[in-house]
C-alpha cells in the first residue's frame, strides 16, 4: 500500500479525538504515534466518518458535534522499517 499524504498525530492515549476543522485537505489517512507504536487509520474509514457525522448534522440538526473519536483498537499498526 502506498500513501501520498497522510494526517500525523502524536497521541499517547487509547482514544484519539479528531476536531473536524484539522481536516484541512479534506479526507487522507491518519498516521497515529502512541507510546512508539504506530497506526493507520485508513482514508475510506476517514472518510466514511466525515460523511456519517455530516449527515448526523444535517439529519438532527447537531451542530454541536465537533469530533471523530477512534480507539487505538481500531488502527491497522504499522512496523517501524530499520
Amino acid at each position: 500500500m502506498y500513501i501520498e499524504k497522510t494526517y500525523c498525530v502524536n497521541s499517547n492515549s487509547h482514544h484519539l479525538l479528531i476536531d473536524i476543522s484539522e481536516f484541512t485537505d479534506g479526507p487522507l489517512s491518519i498516521l497515529w504515534y502512541n507510546n512508539g507504536l504506530y497506526g493507520l487509520i485508513p482514508v475510506e474509514r476517514v472518510e466514511n466518518d466525515l460523511n456519517n457525522l455530516a449527515d448526523l448534522k444535517k439529519n438532527e440538526g447537531s451542530s454541536d458535534i465537533e469530533g471523530i473519536i477512534y480507539v487505538w483498537d481500531d488502527v491497522v499498526r504499522v512496523k517501524k522499517l530499520l
